[in-house]
Formats: structure tokens, C-alpha cells, sequence
């Protein structure tokens, strides 16, 4: 599982309901969503390129399709957030 990006300690899997497993990556997800795409400024938006916009379009589809994964919630690809973000 690749979360070492976002420094959260792994859980012990043994003792972890998978729905509760389920639910904090999903948490995560979605404060990704909020700190990096969903509450951009539109002025800052307007202004990006439209490589740029496609990037972010990306990226947010990507984490919108995280618990989609075959390996989900145990075995996760985080999507790479655009390094200018």
C-alpha cells in the first residue's frame, strides 16, 4: 500500500474491519479532493492552462475512482497530484 506520501501510519490489517478500513481511505480521499481540487479558487482556475486544467480533471477522476481499484481498501495506487498544485 503506497500512502507514504500523506504520513499516516499503517494499520495493523489483522484487526481492522475492512469497512472501517474502507471508510478512512475514503476520508482521506475526499480531504484530498478538498485541499487540492474541489475548493480552488475560480479566479486561480480561470488562469490555469488548459494542460493544467486537464491535469486537475485527472487527478480528480483518478481519486474519485479509488475505491474502485481491484485491491481496494487494502491494497491502494494513490493517484500523483500535479506538482504544481
Amino acid at each position: 500500500m503506497n500512502i507514504d506520501i500523506f504520513n499516516i501510519p499503517l494499520p495493523d490489517f489483522s484487526v481492522v474491519p475492512q469497512l472501517d478500513l474502507a471508510t478512512g481511505f475514503r476520508n482521506v480521499r475526499d480531504q484530498l479532493l478538498k485541499d487540492h481540487v474541489d475548493t480552488m479558487n475560480p479566479i486561480r482556475y480561470a488562469a490555469l492552462t488548459d494542460e493544467q486544467k486537464a491535469e486537475i480533471a485527472t487527478y480528480r477522476t483518478a481519486l474519485l475512482a479509488v475505491p474502485q481499484q481491484a485491491g481496494w481498501p487494502t491494497d491502494i495506487e494513490w493517484p500523483t497530484k500535479p506538482s504544481w498544485l
